[in-house]
């Protein structure tokens, strides 16, 4: 680990003060998938000192359990589909982004 922190100089380390405050960059979280995992990550982040970019195939969130209520004309697909920058949307530090993710480099 020693090694590895050697790589960057000094002042580009992240130091985390008491109290939770930052010290430097902020460093930013990228979540792929805005499943119902990928989702409660965000929103527990959202206090967080941290920049947080939502990344997902769909701009939407679709609840797939009741998908079969749809199907059968009991819900409305607006019942069950909600765009996802409107889940976080009163998170200033995440922003949401509609890529597909092929593999990470």
């Amino acid at each position: 680990m020693a090694s590895r922190l050697a790589q960057f100089p000094e002042q580009s380390r992240l130091r985390l003060m008491p109290g939770g405050e930052v010290n430097g960059p902020r460093p930013r979280v990228i979540i792929v998938g805005a499943g119902f995992a990928g989702l409660t990550v965000a929103k527990r982040l959202a206090k967080a000192p941290v920049n947080i970019t939502l990344i997902d195939r769909e701009n939407h969130h679709l609840f797939q359990p009741l998908l079969y209520q749809v199907a059968t004309a009991g819900l409305s697909p607006a019942d069950i589909a909600w765009p996802i920058r409107g889940l976080v949307r009163d998170q200033r530090n995440t922003r949401v982004g509609t890529v597909r993710a092929n593999a990470p480099d």
